[in-house]
């Protein structure tokens, strides 16, 4: 503290006005006034953080409708795609319950719209009914129960399998090459 504040300080104290003040009590206002600052930016910064978990909140929110509605018209295009030949199935079912004939052919048909429909939705075949492949655990089974085949060994594709997105829904259906 310099000569005159000191000096100005004792006046004052003299006068009845204020308490002298050391050096510590400056230290302490010094301190006390910083202490405050801190406090007022951690205010600021609890409400700037309300303000961004609000704004994440509603990102969150507005990611969840969207993928709501992608996939509601994602089934929705499926099922166009399958509304005709459902039809069909249903119709060519109420000939067969009054006795009436129903062509191999007609069903097929129906039956191939349907795989296309689910393959253009996504669903993968796992080969083809006759294929030869090396055996893969991941993708196939053995059609008979108990026979144990061994990873790579030719086998061929009895009933196909299916995959969606990566995932195998259901496993070939193999054999032994004969």
């Amino acid at each position: 503290m310099t000569l005159i504040k000191r000096l100005t300080a004792a006046w004052q104290f003299l006068a009845g006005r204020t308490m002298p003040t050391a050096p510590q009590d400056e230290e302490i206002l010094a301190l006390r006034r910083e202490l405050a600052e801190t406090r007022l930016h951690a205010q600021e910064l609890e409400k700037q953080l309300g303000a961004n978990r609000h704004q994440l909140s509603m990102v969150e929110t507005m990611r969840e409708e969207h993928v709501r509605q992608s996939t509601t018209a994602q089934l929705a295009s499926l099922f166009r795609r399958l509304a005709a030949p459902l039809t069909q199935l249903q119709l060519q079912d109420a000939l067969l319950q009054q006795g009436k004939e129903v062509g191999v052919r007609d069903v097929m048909v129906l039956a191939r719209q349907f795989a296309d429909a689910v393959q253009q939705a996504g669903l993968q075949l796992i080969g083809s009914v006759g294929e030869r492949q090396p055996f893969d655990p991941e993708w196939a089974q053995p059609l008979v129960a108990g026979v144990a085949l061994n990873a790579g060994e030719e086998v061929i594709i009895r009933f196909i399998g299916y995959r969606y997105q990566g995932q195998v829904l259901r496993k070939a259906l193999v054999e032994r090459r004969a």
